[in-house]
């Protein structure tokens, strides 16, 4: 039934699109996508910069679903310059929503585990946002507007992807691999996932055709500690390297570090049999991944 199925990729050369658009067409899915670099453009990848006047985006294959990826992630980046940040977030995915759900395409947006206020942990598909970044009010304001579109709409949060191109394990891998010590935060938590992991839960949602919000989280917040702690036993160096830092993270508003960020997938369980995989295996086997590449490699 799937090769039946078009999708086309918003941002098919992101953290979550890149890995998305191969997993979908592993799938048996016929996958196009879109970049906004002008450089070496992959096949099927159309040029769409959302940052652009919708006047200026380019006509868009007919295709069954949309899943739209692209996203400024920083959160620092939405505080400080969130009128520009807000034509990526907001003002672009729900103008590109509205079109192409005239279309007749069904819309899947991706959204974040940030439209909450991290007070508390699980939390649920019905839950009101109560976002305190800007980068969450965005995602938060978008999530409404796309789900008020006539036509199919899906919003799908996601907790942190961490994978091998993850700048903060590079960093400290690189520091470790220098013979310095790496910082790390003891109160602040993730739950995470992988960008395959996120890419399974879309194809249930593209195959059973269901509307409305879902989740995709790790099972247990874990602090930036335990993530340093497996880099260090994969790299094999002493575990007291590792400098604990508590208090705010300095890109996140006073007082509004993450300190519960993890998704109830209870409806997922139900509906797909797909739980939320273990956060500290994920953390593990994607540290043990970032030491053997770049060993491989000398770094």
């Amino acid at each position: 039934m799937t090769d039946a199925l078009s999708i086309l990729v918003i941002g098919a050369d992101g953290q979550v699109g890149r890995v998305a658009y191969q997993d979908l067409l592993r799938r048996g899915y016929e996958v196009f996508g879109t970049t906004r670099r002008t450089e070496g453009e992959a096949k099927d990848c159309l040029f769409l910069d959302l940052s652009l006047a919708p006047s200026e985006w380019p006509e868009l294959p007919p295709v069954d679903v949309a899943v739209i990826c692209t996203a400024v992630t920083s959160i620092a980046e939405c505080e400080n310059d969130p009128d520009v940040t807000a034509v990526v977030n907001l003002h672009a995915p729900v103008a590109l929503a509205e079109k192409l759900t005239r279309q007749g395409t069904m819309v899947l947006f991706l959204s974040t585990t940030g439209v909450f206020d991290f007070t508390r942990p699980f939390r649920h598909h019905d839950d009101p946002p109560c976002p305190v970044t800007n980068y969450g009010r965005q995602k938060a304001e978008a999530e409404a507007r796309i789900l008020e579109l006539e036509g199919k709409t899906v919003v799908l949060r996601l907790t942190k992807i961490i994978g091998p191109d993850m700048p903060l394990l590079n960093r400290w891998q690189t520091e470790l691999a220098s013979g310095q010590n790496i910082t790390a935060y003891q109160d602040t938590t993730i739950a995470p996932i992988t960008a395959v992991f996120a890419s399974r839960v879309m194809h249930e949602i593209i195959g059973s055709g269901t509307e409305g919000i879902f989740h995709a989280s790790g099972d247990d917040d874990l602090p930036y500690t335990v993530l340093a702690e497996q880099l260090i036993r994969a790299m094999a160096v002493d575990p007291e390297r590792i400098e604990a830092r508590t208090g705010n993270m300095k890109e996140y508003p006073s007082g509004s570090s993450p300190r519960f960020t993890t998704l109830d997938m209870s409806r997922e369980g139900e509906m797909f049999g797909v739980p939320a995989p273990s956060s500290l295996a994920t953390m593990r086997e994607t540290a043990t991944r970032i030491a053997r590449e770049n060993l491989a490699t000398g770094v």
